[in-house]
């Protein structure tokens, strides 16, 4: 007898979860089977959590649905799954399981979750990594690890190390970089975070419930859609075209009842790379300012423009009230420093700090005290990021129009990935296909609050120039085997057969 079904297994969120499931030593059913294993050993897959059809499973994975029967068997075998005829397979429940994992909310980078493959565990060169936009490390940050003294060293270290609001240097030199940039800032406007994600964080455990609307862009940064989720919210997504959020939708979407919050990514937008014009940003202010909305603008890659063209001022320049910034020095300096900011109003500031307070008593100051003396050449930082993004964007562009010419995409004004519609079929199929040609990216409905745009994939351009050939010649045969495989759909001469 089938039991209560607590939550069906999405797909596209499956399939993602599985990442690069397929090496090149085994049969497929074994490394499928270990895969999902691991899954639900790691509870990434619930108790009593319904798992895809095989049919279904089979034909988003772009194997024979013998491959999934095989695994699912294998499953079974090892006590890991249930098997109803008519009914379905699901995740059996285990001694000590409390039922699902709050902490199990997809996350869209399983990768850095799951256990890396032992050195030598795969073919070389390995597998090249197009699923995150965390850019190298900047020359600029390590000249000033460089610069750090002893005496350096005991400053950084003399403080408690218990400060919510974040060190008092860092919190002004974040407001000088602010105010260069359009957006005026005081150091008590701002308070210090552990990433722009825990900043998305603090604002979501603040203002939503479930059942609370949020304006949201569609497509989205991945990383948010979680959180957004974890919160029960209702996800109310507006369309995005080459100029940004499309307000006018934004204003039918709220003619029903204003939402609790708007989230925008309003410069370079992640991951289209398009850049919010400036009537459009006024045009929002005034939407959000007649329902009394809050905004909450990411400004995470507002240092990765790729024209000579100046962006209109960020969101919170226009009403230093109603917006909320959040934005990370992982682009300008490195992802793995984890320093985020918070600018808002002071009240706001004060009912953030204990929620942060709450959670790890203040991000570590070490990074911070390192982040000051960095943000001293921020000029010449952002210098050398858009001019390391914008070469390496072009030499991507350069490559797929001359061996992937079928895909197309919107010249992104900055940021750091290139958002390509492929002409048919879909992209979460495809993305399997690339993986086992040794080349990870995610489709488009990873970015998608409604599960959309599976006609599109983003394709980051932070690696190196040698590493992008390479990765984009990986791509192209992908692209080649996906294209056979799908004569029905494919226009002709479509791909030219490799040499």
């Amino acid at each position: 007898m089938q039991p209560p079904l607590l939550k069906h297994a999405e797909p596209g969120q499956l399939v993602s979860m599985l990442a690069d499931w397929a090496t090149p030593a085994n049969p497929l059913y074994q490394d499928l089977a270990s895969k999902l294993e691991l899954l639900i050993q790691e509870g990434h897959l619930s108790p009593e959590e319904l798992l895809p059809p095989e049919r279904v499973l089979a034909a988003a994975l772009v194997v024979s649905r013998t491959t999934v029967t095989a695994a699912y068997d294998a499953l079974r075998s090892r006590g890991l799954v249930e098997t109803v005829q008519g009914s379905g397979t699901w995740v059996r429940s285990r001694a000590g399981d409390s039922g699902p994992d709050p902490a199990a909310t997809f996350f869209p980078w399983p990768n850095l979750l799951l256990p890396a493959p032992p050195k030598g565990g795969r073919s070389e060169p390995g597998v090249l990594g197009l699923r995150s936009t965390d850019v190298p490390v900047s020359p600029i940050f390590l000249d000033a690890l460089e610069t750090m003294t002893t005496s350096d060293w005991r400053t950084a270290v003399a403080n408690e190390g218990y400060l919510p609001a974040g060190l008092p240097e860092l919190r002004g030199a974040i407001a000088r970089h602010l105010t260069g940039r359009g957006l005026p800032t005081s150091a008590d406007e701002l308070m210090i975070t552990t990433g722009a994600q825990q900043a998305v964080h603090l604002v979501i455990s603040l203002y939503l419930r479930p059942g609370r609307r949020v304006l949201l862009e569609d497509p989205t940064y991945a990383g948010t859609l979680p959180l957004l989720r974890s919160s029960k919210a209702r996800l109310v997504p507006i369309p995005v075209d080459e100029h940004g959020m499309r307000v006018d939708r934004a204003r039918e979407a709220m003619a029903t009842g204003a939402p609790t919050l708007i989230y925008v990514v309003p410069t370079y937008h992640n991951p289209t790379g398009v850049l919010l014009s400036e009537q459009r940003r006024r045009d929002l202010i005034a939407l959000a300012s007649h329902r009394q909305v809050p905004v909450v603008e990411n400004l995470a890659l507002m240092d990765t423009a790729l024209t000579k063209f100046k962006p209109p001022p960020p969101l919170g320049a226009m009403d230093r009230r109603l917006v909320i910034s959040i934005g990370s020095l992982s682009t300008l300096f490195w992802a793995g420093l984890r320093i985020g900011w918070i600018r808002g109003d002071k009240s706001l500031l004060g009912r953030l700090k204990r929620l942060k307070a709450n959670l790890d008593l203040g991000t570590p100051l070490i990074g911070q005290f390192i982040a000051a003396r960095a943000l001293e050449r921020a000029a010449d930082a952002s210098l050398h990021r858009t001019q390391q993004l914008s070469g390496n964007y072009h030499h991507l562009a350069t490559l797929l129009r001359s061996q992937i010419p079928e895909w197309s995409w919107t010249e992104p004004a900055g940021g750091a990935s290139l958002w390509a519609r492929i002409p048919f079929g879909s992209a979460t199929e495809y993305v399997q296909l690339a993986a086992r040609h040794e080349v990870a990216l995610l489709p488009g409905p990873m970015f998608s609050p409604s599960g959309g745009h599976d006609d599109h994939l983003r394709i980051p351009f932070v690696l190196d120039e040698t590493s992008l050939t390479e990765a984009v010649g990986r791509l192209k045969v992908a692209w080649i085997d996906y294209v056979q495989r799908a004569p029905d759909r494919a226009p002709p001469l479509q791909v030219p057969r490799p040499a």
